[in-house]
């Protein structure tokens, strides 16, 4: 998301890359990271576009350069949204997900959430699928000027609320969402 900071590792999924390599040099694995000391969950967050980048130059430094692409044919989005469940395993050294971690890949991204919860109506994503839309923050960019707005962490606060109070219809529209969700629950004590 824009507008905020990005932290040490840098901001999107090569910031996610780099953040789980950090983890594996200070422990080996997530599992074992000593974050779990302080912190009682950890969600590690990839849209599922990721699956159609290619593997940057430390990846391939690493031994990871066939990892990435990973995506599949839409439908299902599972296909795609598993293959990269198993590159981030890769990432952080793992083989499963580690307990109290918890992992989620929205298909194609975060924005077909979005487009679920505030536009459930918008007949162009349920054409070609929610979950496999090519381009849901395009599709977000198109709706009606006085309803839309842009991806910024001020704009998606200001609407937190309204998100939360459609979860319902989100996880009941995207197989994603529900994933998420019943993995988080099967986490939180």
């Amino acid at each position: 998301m824009g507008g905020g900071n990005a932290g040490p590792f840098g901001g999107g999924w090569n910031g996610v890359f780099k953040w789980c390599r950090q983890a594996v040099l200070r422990a080996g694995r997530l599992s074992d990271d000593p974050l779990f000391a302080v912190y009682d969950l950890l969600i590690l967050h990839l849209d599922a576009d990721v699956a159609a980048e290619q593997a940057t130059n430390e990846m391939v430094n690493e031994g990871m350069g066939t990892l990435l692409p990973c995506e599949r044919v839409c439908p299902p989005p599972r296909a795609t949204t598993d293959e990269l469940r198993a590159v981030m395993l890769t990432w952080i050294g793992e083989t499963q997900t580690p307990g109290r971690t918890v992992l989620c890949t929205p298909s194609k991204s975060t924005e077909a959430w979005v487009m679920a919860a505030f536009f459930p109506n918008d007949r162009e994503m349920a054409r070609w699928g929610w979950e496999c839309h090519p381009d849901p923050e395009g599709r977000l960019a198109l709706q009606p000027k006085s309803l839309r707005f842009k991806k910024t962490r001020v704009a998606y606060q200001e609407r937190a609320q309204s998100f939360q109070d459609s979860w319902f219809t989100v996880c009941g529209m995207l197989s994603e969402a529900t994933r998420f969700r019943d993995d988080f629950l099967s986490v939180v004590p």
